[in-house]
């Protein structure tokens, strides 16, 4: 979970979604080319937050607002 209350959850099938932890409702859906084969990472540089997910072969990584 990070500070903004989200919650992100990656499917073997490539789908990547970010969700409300308090509501429930999806707030991103982002469809890799490959499977998601790892937990996300969230991690701040500069006083921005990403986060970080594996898609097979791939690093994918999102600013969070």
């Amino acid at each position: 979970m990070t500070s903004g209350d989200g919650v992100f959850q990656g499917i073997g099938e490539g789908d990547f979604y970010a969700f409300d932890a308090r509501s429930g409702r999806e707030l991103f859906k982002f469809t890799a080319k490959a499977g998601i084969v790892a937990s996300p990472l969230t991690y701040q540089v500069n006083g921005k937050q990403y986060v970080s997910i594996v898609a097979t072969n791939t690093v994918l990584t999102f600013g969070l607002p």
